[in-house]
C-alpha cells in the first residue's frame, strides 16, 4: 500500500508558521501521537511541495473534498524547457472540457520541491468510482469538442512535451484522515 497525506496551506508562509506551532503544546503531543500510530505502518515516506495553478484546472470552485470517496491523480512530468507548452497544450484541453460541458472538477498542481522538475499532479475528485464508467464517453466528448483534426494534433504533439503520465487512484480513508470539522458536518456517517 501507498498511502498520500494531503495538506492543503494558503502559503508557505502559513506552513512555517504551523510548523512553529507544532513544537509547542498541545499540538506537539497530539501530532507526536498521530506520528507515532502512523509511523509504525511506513516503511518509508516522502514529502513534495505543490502550488496551485488555477489556470489549469477545472470548475476548481466545485471542489468539494468533504465528499469525495475517491481521487484520480494524473502525474505529468514535463521535458525540461517545455512548461510554456504543457500550459498551451492544458488550456486547449480545459477549453475542449468547457465546450462538452463536462461535469468534472480537476484541480492542478505544480511541484516544487520534491519531485523531478516539471511535475505536475491533476486532483480529479470522484464520489463513487462509477464515475470512472463514463471515462470512455467523456474522453470522446472531448475530441469531438477539440474536432479530429485538432485532437490528433494535440495527441501527437504531446509526445514532444510530456516525458511521462501516470494515473493513480487513491480511496478516502476516514479512519486515516484527520478531517476538519466541517468536513465531519457535512457528511458524519461517513468521516
Amino acid at each position: 500500500g501507498e498511502f498520500w497525506f494531503v495538506e492543503p496551506m494558503p502559503s508557505f508562509a502559513a506552513n512555517e508558521d504551523f510548523e512553529k506551532a507544532s513544537d509547542k503544546e498541545p499540538l506537539k503531543s497530539a501530532l507526536a501521537m498521530m506520528e507515532t500510530r502512523d509511523g509504525e505502518l511506513r516503511l518509508s515516506s516522502r514529502t513534495s511541495w505543490a502550488v496551485f495553478r488555477p489556470d489549469m484546472s477545472y470548475h476548481a470552485d466545485k471542489f468539494n473534498p468533504a465528499k469525495a470517496r475517491y481521487v484520480m491523480v494524473a502525474t505529468f512530468r514535463v521535458k525540461l524547457g517545455r512548461d510554456a507548452d504543457f500550459l498551451a497544450g492544458a488550456k486547449q484541453h480545459i477549453g475542449a472540457f468547457e465546450k462538452a460541458n463536462i461535469d468534472e472538477c480537476i484541480v492542478a498542481y505544480q511541484v516544487v520541491a520534491g519531485a523531478p522538475s516539471g511535475t505536475y499532479l491533476f486532483f480529479t475528485m470522484m464520489d463513487s468510482m462509477k464515475v470512472l464508467d463514463e471515462q470512455p464517453a467523456r474522453m470522446q466528448a472531448i475530441q469531438q469538442a477539440m474536432g479530429a483534426e485538432n485532437f490528433g494534433q494535440f495527441m501527437k504533439s504531446t509526445g514532444d512535451v510530456i516525458v511521462s503520465i501516470e494515473d493513480t487512484l487513491l480511496e478516502v480513508k476516514p479512519g486515516m484522515s484527520y478531517a476538519p470539522q466541517q468536513f465531519i458536518d457535512a457528511d458524519p456517517g461517513f468521516w
